[in-house]
């Protein structure tokens, strides 16, 4: 049985709106590697699998995803604000919404851009970001490869 690829199906769209809308790289939050020079941009996915429930659809089940986008910067927070409001608006642009409805990904809502700075020992790392909320399809199978060729009453 398959299920839903977070990596194909919605990080992967997310990267290159990021680099097409502001020009930043979109990396794991919190992950080992090493992190882009100047202004990026980290993704985390907070809520994987919110229920939605339409129909009683047993092979395309749609669901619901929050994703926390923010915006790194080592300057200074009001950068790192504007930037993350930017990156917010272009979520909800009529193009970019049919964009991602074309990969199959609904924007729900994008909340408004807040500061997220945090302390590092001796000095702070600015942040700004947002909540994104999309809904995705489960499109799945069954591959029990079990087939009922006929029923006998």
């Amino acid at each position: 049985m398959t299920s839903f690829d977070y990596r194909k199906g919605l990080i992967k769209p997310l990267i290159e709106h990021t680099k097409n809308a502001i020009g930043l790289d979109l990396i794991e939050s919190n992950s080992s590697g090493q992190r882009p020079d100047g202004p990026f941009a980290t993704y985390t996915i907070t809520s994987p699998y919110i229920a939605v429930i339409f129909e009683d659809n047993l092979t395309n089940s749609p669901f619901e995803c929050v994703v926390s986008l923010t915006i790194h910067d080592k300057n200074s927070s009001l950068d790192a604000l504007n930037l993350a409001e930017r990156y917010r608006k272009s979520f909800v642009t009529e193009e970019n919404l049919i964009k991602f409805k074309d990969k199959n990904i609904t924007i729900i809502t994008a909340n408004r851009a807040n500061r997220r700075d945090n302390l590092l020992s001796i000095d702070y790392e600015r942040l700004a970001g947002f909540d994104l909320r999309v809904r995705l399809v489960d499109s799945f199978a069954d591959d029990t490869g079990i087939a009922i060729d006929n029923i006998e009453i």
